[in-house]
């Protein structure tokens, strides 16, 4: 998944759990002011320890204070939990692409030309990736958990409005 659907994704939960654009966007700024931070020192490390190492501690973490971003924003806990649990979660998010990239050296070799090819089919797929994500997510948005929930049609219905924005949360996340 393109690092910006994560974006996209927290303004667009924020905003349908309280309403506020500032919020939303001042949680994505945060978000992205650490990531720019965090990527380059975790790609240094990849280098360095190798990127299993890496990748082992850093998807472990990101992945539960997302969730506990999640779990935080839905139980209405305090703005402040809101955003110590994003700069974690942000923190500890690896530079996919730093890391393919890597690997395509590693595979292909010093082939300068074979390399170029890689990284262009690689941007290529990422922009397919992002520009059909969208069409993707309406129709997955579109889930109907009225079968599974044994009350009437209002209450499903209540409940699926209020699911969308746990829905949009994890599945840009794992597009």
């Amino acid at each position: 998944m393109p690092i910006s659907m994560l974006y996209i994704a927290i303004v667009l939960f924020i905003v349908a759990e309280t309403g506020s654009y500032a919020l939303a966007g001042a949680l994505s700024m945060v978000a992205s002011l650490v990531l720019s931070v965090a990527t380059p020192l975790w790609s240094r490390v990849a280098d360095q320890i190798g990127q299993n190492k890496v990748l082992s501690i850093t998807a472990p973490v990101h992945l539960i204070f997302l969730g506990l971003f999640v779990y935080l924003v839905k139980s209405d806990a305090p703005t402040w939990s809101w955003f110590t649990s994003a700069i974690i979660f942000e923190a500890f998010v690896i530079g996919s692409g730093q890391m393919v990239r890597r690997r395509w050296i590693h595979v292909i070799g010093d082939d300068r030309k074979l390399i170029d090819t890689a990284y262009s089919f690689e941007a290529l797929v990422d922009e397919v990736i992002f520009t059909t994500s969208f069409q993707r997510l309406q129709y997955l948005l579109r889930w109907d958990l009225s079968a599974l929930e044994p009350c009437s049609f209002s209450r499903s219905e209540e409940l699926n409005r209020q699911l969308i924005p746990v829905k949009l949360a994890m599945i840009t996340h794992c597009l």
